[in-house]
């Protein structure tokens, strides 16, 4: 159930289109939307292009970013449909331990905390101290070496034994945990915490403590699937697999960037196990075929520009709101900035005159916007390029950020566009790391089904093809290119095996050698058969 309390609708105007659409239904309520759009005695105007959001507002007449974001976020999204409401119940209510979330958030989400005692996954550093009773030191260190090797390659429980005991452990949990992710739908309210002295917390302040959580699910997930396909349980290692593909794709589509790169790190997880249950174990064309369907069959990836164009600028311009609302002692503690020493108090004024704040907000809503366009370019090196000259406008506007404070600067910036600038260098992500992030997940999605199919060719045909133009269309629907270069992907058919590679981010052939070779490379790489470890 989400809060009652709603002082006006909740509009997300994206684009001049979607503006035009909105005037349009509501022309009977034209009164309403525009005495909401008329400058506030807070200094600043309610606006598509400002606050972005056009409301609700709160008591005092700012714009309620918490309210507005979260009934965004969880349009269309009912608690039935919800995956994350399940994966609660199995993590109890304080993942991280502390406080745990408000109850606010499971008012957003639409059910009741867990309860304090229960039936909850137990997490691999706590089985370790309170189960095996493993001192802190070198043998927690030993345990933990354990459970990342158990991940890599298929095992037997002799080779792994305190590693089978966590995930034995957990097995009730990890059923409940399959049967959570074949929802294909997440949602995971943004709500911060009051501060103590009842000031309104930063959305950007709100905890996500379910998201890590999640993350020690793929990797128990893929060290038993590597524990399935050695014992020759070659089905249940499948089904690990895809529990893991479909975790990453939900945490995924949270709406905050580190949800996203949460999302795509699980992913590549399960990506990777999916390789060596597909060339460490023996499956039938019938088995793969099935797992050919299974990838076409997960959620949808998260779009990294609708991260962007919501969550992320709703923070900054929450940020911003802020420190409009409670003066220059705001300005650190919200941006909490680094510039060789940072601001000093001194190079602030006392207390912001009253002046025109709208220049600030379409100042930040002009770089979101820009990023947006950015990310919905269709092909990866039109967007790098324009990513390289994005990061350098931002490090010679970061330059330039602590000199418009400086005494005696002669800037004939008026207060609001300097606030304005600085939060724009100080808050903008690195897209373009997140970015390469998004298209690495892409490419590794697209090269495990070429590697199924490479395999299901090599099961019919007794070899593997001489080029990857073979598979098209009886084994695969399309042949995809490196989306990093836009020129094919590299195939060596070898004896008894091949490489097949993408040149990855960096766009430079390194012959095949990925991150974790000798020495190291960043090209995107499926080997058959495995290299030894």
């Amino acid at each position: 159930m989400k809060p009652k309390k709603v002082r006006g609708s909740v509009f997300l105007l994206i684009g001049a289109l979607f503006l035009l659409t909105i005037h349009a239904a509501l022309a009977d309520d034209k009164d309403k939307i525009q005495a909401e759009l008329k400058p506030r005695a807070k200094g600043f105007s309610i606006g598509a292009d400002t606050t972005f959001f056009l409301g609700p507002l709160t008591k005092d007449g700012f714009l309620d970013y918490v309210h507005a974001l979260n009934e965004r976020l969880s349009r269309d999204i009912k608690p039935e449909e919800n995956a994350n409401i399940l994966l609660w119940k199995i993590m109890g209510p304080k993942p991280e331990g502390g406080r745990g979330m408000s109850g606010e958030y499971f008012q957003w989400l639409g059910m009741k905390a867990p309860a304090e005692e229960g039936d909850y996954y137990m997490r691999a550093w706590h089985f370790a101290r309170d189960i095996l009773k493993i001192p802190q030191g070198p043998l927690m260190e030993e345990f933990f070496t354990q459970m990342t090797d158990s991940s890599a390659r298929p095992w037997k429980e002799p080779q792994f034994v305190n590693i089978a005991l966590c995930l034995k452990q957990n097995e009730k949990q990890m059923v409940a945990l399959a049967e959570a992710v074949k929802r294909k739908k997440f949602y995971n309210p943004l709500v911060p915490w009051k501060e103590q002295n009842g000031q309104p917390g930063l959305l950007i302040s709100g905890l996500l403590p379910n998201v890590q959580f999640i993350r020690e699910f793929a990797n128990a997930l893929s060290s038993r699937a590597m524990w399935h396909a050695g014992e020759g349980r070659v089905d249940e290692a499948w089904q690990d697999v895809l529990t893991c593909l479909r975790l990453g794709r939900l945490a995924g589509q949270g709406g905050c960037l580190i949800e996203g790169l949460v999302g795509t790190a699980i992913e590549s997880i399960g990506q990777r196990a999916a390789v060596a249950v597909l060339f460490e174990t023996r499956p039938g064309l019938g088995e793969i075929r099935t797992w050919q369907r299974d990838l076409g069959n997960l959620p949808p990836r998260a779009d990294l520009s609708d991260k962007g164009n919501l969550t992320e600028r709703a923070m900054f311009l929450d940020c911003l709101q802020h420190i409009i609302h409670f003066g220059p002692k705001e300005v650190k503690q919200v941006l909490d900035i680094n510039f060789g020493g940072g601001i000093q108090a001194q190079e602030l004024p006392d207390k912001f005159e009253p002046q025109d704040w709208d220049p600030a907000f379409r100042l930040g809503n002009r770089w979101f916007n820009r990023i947006v366009s950015q990310m919905r370019q269709e092909k990866y090196p039109d967007r790098l390029k324009q990513w390289e000259a994005l990061d350098q406008e931002l490090k010679e506007m970061k330059k330039e950020a602590k000199a418009l404070f400086a005494k005696g600067n002669q800037s004939k910036l008026n207060m609001a566009e300097k606030i304005g600038r600085l939060t724009v260098v100080a808050l903008l992500p690195a897209y373009g790391k997140v970015h390469g992030a998004w298209a690495r997940a892409e490419q590794n999605h697209a090269n495990l089904d070429l590697a199924l199919a490479l395999k299901i060719y090599h099961l019919e045909k007794g070899a593997y093809p001489e080029n990857l133009a073979s598979l098209a269309p009886a084994f695969i629907a399309k042949v995809p290119e490196d989306l990093f270069i836009c020129k094919p992907l590299h195939y060596l058919p070898r004896p008894g095996g091949f490489l097949l590679y993408s040149v990855g981010a960096n766009g430079k052939d390194d012959g095949g050698l990925t991150f974790g070779d000798t020495p190291p490379g960043d090209d995107l790489a499926i080997r058959s058969p495995l290299p030894k470890q």
